[in-house]
């Protein structure tokens, strides 16, 4: 028995067809865009890969510390310093690197926009 090509078959299983799977066919449509070597050297540059790894780093450290912080006793007074500084110095690199991950993020969303917008539907 042939079946209809513009039909695709519908294959079932299962022991009834009320309840069997069917599969249907999507149609794709693709678009190819020309970009500028300035452009594939501006997505290489905004990735924000490395600011969110340096982010993961500090905060990782951040809470390393704080945890020493508030269940370790330090009896000394330099040893306790260190860790106060080095609270002070992962929370001001936390901070930094989530900014520069959020704004290069933010960035690059904008810039790919604009290059789709370019592009039309």
């Amino acid at each position: 028995m042939a079946s209809n090509p513009e039909t695709p078959e519908r294959p079932q299983w299962g022991d009834d067809a009320d309840g069997g799977v069917t599969s249907s066919t999507a149609p794709r449509h693709m678009r190819f865009v020309r970009l500028s070597k300035e452009d594939l050297e501006y997505l290489r540059s905004s990735n924000s890969t490395l600011e969110l790894a340096f982010f993961g780093i500090s905060a990782g450290a951040l809470l390393t510390v704080v945890t020493t912080l508030l269940t370790v006793s330090l009896p000394d007074p330099s040893t306790h310093a260190v860790f106060v500084g080095l609270t002070v110095l992962f929370v001001l690199a936390s901070a930094y690197f989530g900014a520069a991950s959020i704004r290069g993020e933010v960035r690059w969303r904008k810039k790919t926009k604009d290059w789709i917008d370019q592009v039309g539907p």
